[in-house]
């Protein structure tokens, strides 16, 4: 008599295995949709927040994924007005879920920078501002940071070329080099800071000198080129 009672006993054992396995996928199942939800939800908000920031700052850029490269960086190339920037995205072991992310990042930048450059453009005035103010801070990364952001405003704004003149005259000789390497490549429009650059060109460092030195050369032969035309 004792057979027939193991043989129920196990059938009851599996029968109240089943649904409990079931249910216990049944969970792991919502809470997986649930957190990708929210890592989709999170990186939404993470892209916008890119956008608002970098469209605050002037700039008009947009980016696209790059499963192989370990750095940001700038195509080389504009469409419709925009930059385009290559993202870096994790493309290595269990990194499915960071690869989603990132790349839901990169469409939320791109879908915000549109919007925001189709209903017009940045307070110009307050990012000139907020620039000026940033060079006069201690932090030295703040303030090669400000002189990017101005080179990118360069001859459409007023007060970009004023104020990366006044970054010529920095302590730190990497922003002053960065100032005259953005004055260069604006060309003629900044001819305003041809005294600056002047001044420059008695700079302690040898580099901050040769480069003063082909920034004038740069602007002043871009002048009479343009004046011929």
């Amino acid at each position: 008599m004792a057979e027939p009672r193991r043989f129920h006993f196990r059938r009851a054992l599996i029968a109240l295995l089943i649904p409990v396995a079931l249910l216990a996928c049944a969970i792991l199942l919502f809470e997986r949709m649930t957190w990708r939800m929210q890592l989709e939800s999170n990186a939404i908000m993470v892209g916008h927040y890119f956008a608002k920031d970098a469209f605050a700052r002037g700039e008009l850029i947009l980016y696209e994924a790059d499963f192989e490269g370990d750095d940001t960086t700038f195509t080389g190339r504009v469409e419709d007005g925009f930059e385009i920037w290559t993202w870096p995205v994790p493309n290595g072991f269990l990194s499915s879920a960071m690869r989603t992310s990132e790349s839901e990042i990169i469409r939320s930048f791109n879908r915000a920078m549109r919007n925001y450059a189709a209903k017009g453009e940045p307070p110009y005035a307050a990012i000139i501002e907020k620039q000026s103010e940033i060079l006069k801070s201690e932090r030295v990364g703040s303030r090669h940071d400000a002189v990017r952001t101005l080179s990118r405003l360069g001859t459409r704004v007023d007060g970009a070329i004023p104020a990366l003149a006044k970054a010529v005259e920095d302590d730190d000789v990497f922003v002053r080099l960065a100032a005259i390497q953005a004055l260069a490549e604006i060309g003629p429009g900044a001819q305003e800071a041809l005294s600056a650059l002047q001044e420059a060109r008695d700079d302690t460092d040898a580099t901050v000198r040769r480069n003063a030195e082909q920034a004038i050369e740069a602007i002043s032969n871009k002048l009479g080129t343009e004046s011929q035309n």
